[in-house]
């Protein structure tokens, strides 16, 4: 999966990530903890830093982490 910069449209990169992620297997208990783990690898640059940056506690869900991403 190409990396996401914050150069593209981040509405497009999340559809792409959740897609990726959906066709792999991932226990159902264990999808929404791995989709907010592992959307960090999908980033670069400010975006990254973004991600790193994101207060502790702001994000109870995956959805939450999408929400931000697009704002």
């Amino acid at each position: 999966m190409i990396t996401y910069d914050g150069t593209t449209n981040p509405t497009e990169h999340a559809s792409l990530y959740n897609h990726n992620v959906e066709a792999s297997f991932v226990l159902e208990d264990k999808k929404d903890l791995c989709m907010c783990k592992g959307f960090g690898s999908t980033l670069a640059g400010t975006a990254l830093t973004w991600y790193i940056y994101i207060a502790r506690g702001n994000v109870k869900s995956f959805a939450d982490l999408i929400n931000l991403f697009n704002f």
